[in-house]
């Protein structure tokens, strides 16, 4: 399976290789396992906000430029359909 790529902003850049989530751009790197069953629930509004979300371990909120949602629901799919192989 292929990696996906998705970038909520011109700072931003997120990639799934199908096992980890790399998240870079903010002040600090992010990386999510599968195991943390990471997932990426996007929100309307003035600012669009994205939040990662996983059971285990840490949450972010930012905002995402609404024209790249199509990419961001991608890799919303992408880790919907993820699973942990332990």
């Amino acid at each position: 399976m292929a990696t996906i790529k998705a970038q909520p902003d011109d700072r931003t850049l997120m990639v799934f290789d199908r096992q980890v989530l790399d998240i870079s751009g903010w002040a600090d790197p992010h990386r999510h396992h599968v195991w943390q069953q990471p997932r990426l629930e996007l929100t309307d509004g003035k600012p669009a906000r994205a939040h990662i979300l996983c059971a285990s371990g840490p949450r972010h909120g930012f905002p995402y430029d609404a024209h790249r949602r199509p990419e961001l629901e991608a890799l919303a799919a992408a880790l919907a359909e993820a699973t942990y192989p332990g």
